[in-house]
């Protein structure tokens, strides 16, 4: 069971960014707010940085390599089960053969 003062941080993170607000001090957005946005990257592209406490928003070491793998993964395991569902549609085999 995690202790009380842990607990809290964690909602306080969490809750933080289901708000996406800023992770250090929670009073600026991470985001252009929806009534200011003038172009469709503005959506995406989180502000340079909280002018409160000065954290600087920036995208981890791997973020574009756990999306890589993300999509591969994904793909790949629509693709298995994509050729599974057609065999046995098609081909009627008995269950080791289709996982062979």
């Amino acid at each position: 069971m995690p202790e009380p003062r842990t607990f809290r941080l964690l909602r306080t993170h969490l809750l933080r960014a289901a708000r996406l607000k800023c992770p250090v001090c929670g009073k600026r957005p991470l985001f252009t707010p929806w009534y200011r946005v003038r172009s469709l990257r503005e959506w995406f592209s989180p502000l340079d940085g909280c002018p409160i406490c000065g954290y600087a928003y920036e995208r981890e070491v791997g973020y574009y390599l756990m999306a890589t793998w993300a999509v591969s993964y994904g793909m790949g395991s629509v693709l298995g089960i994509i050729i599974y569902l057609i065999l046995e549609w098609k081909y009627d085999l008995p269950l080791k053969q289709l996982l062979a």
